[in-house]
């Protein structure tokens, strides 16, 4: 399923941005992309990812940044409670005198790793302001594609629905044909042979065999069921895609088998008609979360 969720943090001197996206795919794929500084949290956030969708391809953007806000000088002498703060105000003296001040990103968590709160401790805290951030992301993400999933439920009904009205279709037809058959058999012996005297219980075997090779009412019944499946998993919360994707699969195994026995030319087409629209249902299924 597709969707779209931004969020931003701003957590001891540090400010975190990210973007997720996720396109249509039958399985999950995470992909990040980390500033070098945070690369050794890729996995972690990965496990994040994981813990909250189970298909897409889902890229993961990640920016995280000094938080510089605007402080006045405090003179000499006088501690500032954000040490990136001090930084700025360097950078700020130095681009008056003329002397451009380039610092990287490596450069600046090693100029916090030296002030108070920095080390160990600040490399957990920006582990934990990116998980935290992610989440966030991933909530908008995960309301966008909640929207989507409403407007694919409808569809779902709707071609639900027209399978059932098909298969429903097909039922009489399925009754009539060992009827159809013993009328062809007699046709086609009475051309063959017009003087043929025909035993009525020899056609009535032929018409029970005919009638037990032909029923198609378990492929029917079964058929249904795995409809009623679809319509409740559709009102279930949680994930379902899978489920759907394996019973589209069966639905595909229970036609092919009833327009095979069957033999009936307005069978064969229903039965085209019913795989046309489990196709799309299917392909709908498999992006489903």
């Amino acid at each position: 399923m597709t969707g779209f969720g931004r969020a931003e943090q701003s957590r001891g001197g540090w400010l975190c941005r990210v973007e997720v996206r996720s396109v249509n795919f039958r399985f999950l794929d995470p992909r990040l992309r980390l500033p070098p500084a945070l690369a050794h949290l890729e996995e972690d956030l990965k496990a994040v990812v994981k813990k909250r969708l189970e298909r897409g391809k889902v890229e993961i953007t990640m920016h995280i940044t000094p938080d510089l806000p605007a402080t006045p000088d405090h003179g000499a002498g006088q501690p500032q409670a954000n040490p990136f703060a001090r930084l700025a105000q360097l950078a700020r003296q130095a681009e008056q005198a003329g002397i451009p001040l380039r610092v990287s990103l490596r450069e600046m968590m090693e100029f916090q790793e030296i002030a108070p709160g920095g080390g160990e401790d600040n490399q957990e805290a920006l582990g934990a302001l990116a998980e935290d951030t992610l989440g966030l992301a991933l909530d908008q993400l995960t309301t966008m594609r909640r929207v989507e999933g409403q407007a694919l439920k409808a569809d779902l009904s709707a071609r639900l629905a027209l399978m059932r009205g098909l298969m429903e279709q097909i039922v009489p037809l399925a009754r009539e044909l060992p009827a159809l058959y013993a009328q062809r058999l007699k046709d086609n012996l009475a051309r063959l042979n017009p003087g043929l005297t025909v035993d009525p219980e020899r056609v009535a075997l032929e018409m029970a065999l005919f009638a037990d090779k032909c029923d198609v009412t378990e492929e029917i019944t079964r058929f249904m069921a795995h409809l009623d499946h679809m319509e409740q998993l559709m009102e279930e919360q949680g994930s379902v895609g899978r489920k759907m994707d394996f019973l589209s699969q069966e639905l595909n195994r229970e036609i092919n088998t009833l327009t095979t026995k069957g033999g009936h030319q307005d069978i064969s087409r229903l039965g085209v008609e019913l795989k046309s629209e489990l196709e799309k249902l299917r392909e709908q299924a498999q992006n489903i979360e």
